[in-house]
């Protein structure tokens, strides 16, 4: 009886892995599935937006395999809420402020170092293991390291895992070999802060008065001048003392100088 239940128990896990067990770790990368959040941060009401309307602004069918996929490791990296047969999908708390282009530059990437590495338990012991400067080993090898995964799945793991450190900056290149760093260590390297905006300049109005923002004055076409013109005649026998009071008087009468 003990023998037939434990056949009958081993065919039951047969069937439920040949149907798909549900996995502990997303299948997409951090990066990969940013888009979706983006999405309805931009075009949503509120962080939250009609799930078919989230798949028209990707320009993707909402009912295909990987779009139904990408709903589901948004909610497991905890960027998004609701199910792949939700109505509405919803930014959560962290993901509105990953991808609210206002978040200082180290608060989000610690926010998607603890959604894309610290929320999945097998992505986190992962990294405590091989942080510190540790070297990167290869897939097959890193694979061996997830061992609350089940086996078929782990070299998948092992892939995401690598595209999310990667993404982070958590990877350096050092004595030709590749290895993960601390987020500490990569946080110290952004800015705390926005960089700061370049003031605009709006220009001066023109001020009332100023000549290098005045038209030249111009005179209308019926406008009267006055022209004036004055002949002088002087004796041959005049003196140069009578010929320089003539001048002066002009120059007194006509331009009004002393």
């Amino acid at each position: 009886m003990v023998q037939a239940d434990t056949g009958k128990a081993a065919t039951t896990e047969r069937k439920r892995r040949g149907r798909g067990a549900t996995k502990t770790f997303p299948l997409s990368s951090f990066e990969d599935v940013l888009p979706l959040a983006k999405a309805i941060q931009e075009h949503g009401l509120s962080g939250s937006l009609r799930r078919t309307t989230v798949f028209d602004r990707l320009e993707r069918s909402a009912e295909g395999g990987s779009s139904r996929r990408l709903v589901t490791d948004s909610a497991r990296y905890g960027l998004t809420s609701g199910s792949y047969a939700a109505p509405n999908l919803k930014l959560t708390e962290a993901g509105a402020k990953v991808v609210d282009p206002q978040t200082p530059s180290r608060e989000r990437r610690r926010i998607e170092f603890d959604l894309a590495i610290q929320r999945v338990d097998a992505f986190n012991q992962l990294y405590e293991r091989l942080k510190a400067g540790r070297r990167v080993p290869a897939l097959d090898v890193m694979k061996d390291q997830l061992g609350t995964i089940p086996e078929a799945d782990r070299q998948q793991a092992a892939s995401v895992f690598l595209d999310n450190v990667r993404y982070l900056g958590l990877i350096r290149m050092e004595a030709k070999a590749e290895r993960l760093i601390a987020i500490e260590e990569a946080l110290e390297e952004l800015p705390t802060e926005l960089p700061a905006e370049e003031p605009i300049v709006e220009p001066e109005p023109p001020r009332v008065g100023d000549e290098r923002n005045e038209p030249p004055t111009r005179h209308a076409a019926t406008e009267p001048t006055v022209h004036i013109d004055v002949n002088i005649h002087i004796n041959s026998d005049a003196s140069a003392d009578q010929i320089d009071q003539l001048f002066a008087s002009m120059a007194r009468h006509l331009y009004r100088k002393d």
